[in-house]
């Protein structure tokens, strides 16, 4: 299955099959906490397509369709992943896994340390990105709903 998925930079045209997946995505977020106002549900194609001009956008194509996307970028030496998003019908296939190590390893010259966050009820996610080698290290209670920050720093 892994040999069918290729990770590559997203461009501009992507954005409304990104955008499609991420409220697919999401929407599980939504139900688990009860709120569908979260900024991942909430974003426009305009947000999307604004989002190119400040982070690396990477999709995974599974046989010539998205299954799964992430944002990245970096700010004094801390890559920040954002939006980590893989189909419902596609998870639990590696999908994720690879998009997560695609951003380490483009950014491992230009990062000490990644940070993301994650939602604080959110055990899969945070299971799952433990399992990456991230540790939380925060807990934020006044976002749309509480959060936890984890962090991976790059062996020196």
């Amino acid at each position: 299955m892994n040999n069918s998925i290729v990770i590559k930079y997203s461009t501009l045209t992507d954005a409304e099959e990104i955008l499609r997946l991420q409220k697919s995505a999401f929407f599980e977020q939504g139900l688990l906490y009860n709120n569908f106002n979260l900024p991942p549900l909430l974003e426009t194609i305009d947000d999307i397509q604004n989002a190119f001009s400040n982070n690396s956008i990477f999709k995974a194509e599974l046989n010539n369709v998205i299954a799964g996307s992430v944002r990245a970028a970096v700010t004094d030496r801390t890559c920040y992943i954002s939006r980590l998003v893989v189909d419902p019908e596609q998870q639990n296939r590696g999908i994720g896994k690879m998009l997560m190590a695609h951003v380490e390893s483009i950014f491992q010259n230009q990062a000490e340390r990644f940070e993301l966050f994650t939602g604080q009820k959110s055990e899969k996610n945070i299971t799952f990105y433990r399992k990456s080698g991230y540790e939380i290290f925060k807990i934020d209670s006044n976002y749309t709903v509480p959060v936890v920050y984890m962090e991976k720093w790059k062996i020196r």
